[in-house]
């Protein structure tokens, strides 16, 4: 049988970067076309626990069937170990595909020819930038709620 994504199956969406030598967590969940909610978390341990440890915290990882990463040249995570502790689909993908774990080739290409991925990654990369354009505001008040 095969095996393919819903219409409108939830997607998170991952980046991680830092403002003032302060992580941040990203994430965004998007859902045919729509954002139903997004996090923002300053970690300051940041390896594959702690971001497991978030994700399967998450009110939505029941829900969430495929996790996309968008890497960060600075900061190696074993997306492997970080599978394994999930146990749901990871993509890590820029705009081009890095390499996925848990999803067949035909998953992957029913995604990308939704534009589900790129689009995850552009609304990604807009927040983004808009946070490190006005971080000034925003890291103050964040800074005083980083996790361990």
């Amino acid at each position: 049988m095969k095996k393919l994504p819903k219409l409108e199956a939830r997607i998170a969406f991952f980046t991680i970067f830092s403002i003032k030598n302060v992580n941040l967590l990203l994430s965004i969940i998007y859902r045919a076309g729509y954002i139903e909610d997004l996090f923002i978390l300053p970690i300051k341990d940041l390896n594959e626990i702690t971001i497991a440890n978030h994700i399967l915290k998450s009110s939505h990882y029941g829900q969430l069937r495929y996790y996309v990463f968008k890497p960060n040249k600075k900061i190696k995570l074993n997306f492997e170990k970080l599978y394994k502790t999930i146990k749901k689909p990871i993509i890590v993908s820029n705009k081009d595909l890095a390499f996925k774990l848990g999803l067949t080739n035909e998953e992957f290409y029913v995604l990308k020819r939704r534009s589900y991925i790129l689009d995850g990654l552009n609304i990604l990369n807009i927040i983004t930038n808009s946070i490190k354009r006005s971080h000034a505001s925003i890291l103050p008040k964040l800074s005083k709620h980083i996790e361990a």
